[in-house]
């Protein structure tokens, strides 16, 4: 009996061996990123990539929404303090809220009123990407943000009215 155990211990070793060998060839090879045209996965060899962490033209660190969430969380909704803004834009079914200061500058819900973008900035350390420590900038964005082509609408004070909002200067908004 003792034999048939260390046949199985034997076997179950080379087994969990190849599979782990096997694991680490292909985590070592690739890592998958959203495609730029939105048609599928492509393939990068970018260890920045299981955050999609890049430095954009402006400097601002933008990293995926998940990797965003699990290193400063997001569960909010759609709430106002004061001193902010808030900006609806139906043809995109988003809301933003924001303010002009350091720490969470914009926030982007969905009709829902629930949390699915957002700003933060910093006048004093720089952020860094959690997966590449070399990304680093005193802004992040990460999530969803209305396109140029969405035009907005300017709510003034921010409220929690309901989507979209009573424009307060003729529909012309930022």
């Amino acid at each position: 009996m003792l034999r048939g155990d260390a046949r199985v211990k034997s076997s179950m070793s080379a087994g969990s061996w190849l599979a782990l060998v096997a694991l680490v060839a292909l985590g070592c090879s690739s890592s998958l990123t959203p495609s730029a045209d939105g048609g599928g996965d492509v393939q990068q060899h970018d260890p920045a990539a299981a955050c999609g962490c890049r430095i954009d033209d402006d400097g601002a660190l933008v990293m995926s929404w998940d990797c965003y969430c699990r290193t400063w969380g997001c569960d909010g909704r759609l709430a106002c303090s004061v001193g902010q803004e808030r900006s609806d834009y139906p043809g995109c079914g988003l809301t933003v809220v924001s303010r002009q200061s350091f720490g969470i500058t914009s926030s982007v819900y969905d009709t829902s009123g629930a949390l699915v973008g957002q700003t933060i900035q910093s006048d004093t350390t720089p952020y860094t990407c959690p997966t590449n420590s070399a990304l680093s900038g005193a802004e992040v964005r990460a999530g969803q943000a209305p396109a140029a082509s969405c035009a907005g609408v300017a709510c003034g004070a921010c409220t929690t009215a309901a989507f979209p909002c009573a424009a307060t200067d003729g529909g012309v908004g930022p």
